[in-house]
């Protein structure tokens, strides 16, 4: 055979850069003893055995799909190199493979088993990482997760770019498991981070901390690597919601005189946490939404004095409570804890129903816009 696998494969990643890490490339320059799964074998042509290609091509593909992900398991992934290894031999070993006309469905069906393998295996090392920081959160580090959801991204952006070269069945389960995987993946890191959360608010709250050391934690779990951005920003993102949230859930938990002890100042001190909050979480992920809204709409609540006033800061609160995915039960909660009964409470709760009732969502929020620029004109 005139060319080696290698150049058939098309890959890119040679020889040099893997060997300057201490790793032993997947085929090496001189592997031409190897079949030539990319065009017939001198012995058998498929002319004369049809099946001998493609079950060639079949185990060629599937050792070194294997073969990649050994090599990756046994690096560091705490480098550019090593958060995109992973995918970028994939991608390249599909598509020199798939080069040959009419082995495209031979290369999908290989990577479809791949990928259920994977998802198994990295799922089950991923919730193993959970219960070990939940033990001891000093050990938590987020690289894994984000490395994972790299992976699967990308892998299925390029399923999707040759979706038109395989059957659609074969593309639309791997695309499948990836999204599910990336679910799983999220779901498992967005677990830690709702128990961190909660577990920090409740000491803060029942302390006279100054500073939520949650915010430490979150530096120290996401410290800012650039090639990892567009999945910290992702994470962050959905981090932020939950944090939010249990935010301020952990604080209607305790009465107002009880938070004494924190703060004698409530109004000041939610607000505070809020600017401290979102300035962590655009300095983990630059140009994350911004959530800090919410908290800044309990200070407004408890100076509300009249009930017109407390009705419009309800409903932007309301609006900002729907916009992030915030529990609204936590709402007529808040109410309680301010001090109003339950039957102030269902008039508030009511008037905002009752300003809905018959009149479109848009319209009333646009009047309802209209209202807060009249009131905020000096």
């Amino acid at each position: 055979m005139g060319t080696c696998f290698r150049k058939k494969m098309g890959f890119k990643s040679g020889k040099r850069s893997l060997e300057k890490d201490g790793r032993r490339p997947l085929i090496e320059d001189d592997d031409c003893d190897l079949p030539d799964v990319c065009c017939p074998t001198p012995v058998r042509s498929p002319q004369q055995d049809p099946q001998l290609p493609k079950e060639a091509l079949e185990e060629k593909v599937r050792r070194f799909l294997n073969e990649a992900l050994q090599i990756d398991r046994s690096q560091s992934c705490c480098s550019e190199e090593g958060y995109v290894r992973l995918y970028v031999d994939i991608i390249q070993v599909i598509k020199g493979a798939e080069a040959r006309d009419g082995v495209a469905p031979v290369c999908y069906k290989e990577l479809l088993l791949f990928v259920k393998r994977y998802k198994q295996e990295q799922v089950k090392e991923l919730k193993n990482k959970t219960r070990t920081w939940k033990k001891n959160r000093e050990t938590c580090e987020t690289i894994d997760f984000l490395k994972t959801l790299k992976t699967c991204k990308e892998l299925r952006l390029y399923i999707q770019t040759t979706a038109g070269r395989i059957p659609r069945p074969l593309s639309g389960e791997t695309v499948a498991e990836l999204e599910d995987m990336e679910t799983c993946t999220m779901k498992l890191l967005m677990d830690v981070i709702a128990d961190m959360a909660e577990s920090r608010l409740k000491d803060y709250f029942r302390s006279a901390q100054k500073w939520l050391l949650l915010l430490t934690d979150l530096e120290n779990i996401f410290p800012k690597r650039p090639y990892a951005a567009d999945e910290q920003k992702l994470v962050i993102d959905k981090a932020y919601e939950i944090i939010v949230q249990s935010y301020l859930r952990c604080l209607l938990q305790n009465s107002r005189s009880r938070l004494k002890c924190w703060s004698e100042k409530l109004g000041p001190a939610i607000s505070l946490d809020a600017h401290r909050l979102h300035q962590t979480m655009e300095n983990l992920a630059p140009g994350v939404p911004e959530r800090k809204e919410i908290l800044l709409r309990i200070p407004e609540v408890l100076e509300c004095g009249d009930n017109d006033g407390l009705r419009l800061t309800v409903a932007l609160m309301k609006q900002d409570l729907c916009q992030h995915n915030v529990d609204l039960d936590l709402l007529p909660k808040l109410l309680r804890w301010k001090g109003h009964s339950r039957v102030e409470v269902k008039e508030v709760l009511d008037a905002l129903a009752d300003a809905a009732d018959g009149v479109p969502p848009q319209s009333w929020w646009r009047r309802l816009s209209c209202c807060v620029s009249v009131c905020c004109q000096p």
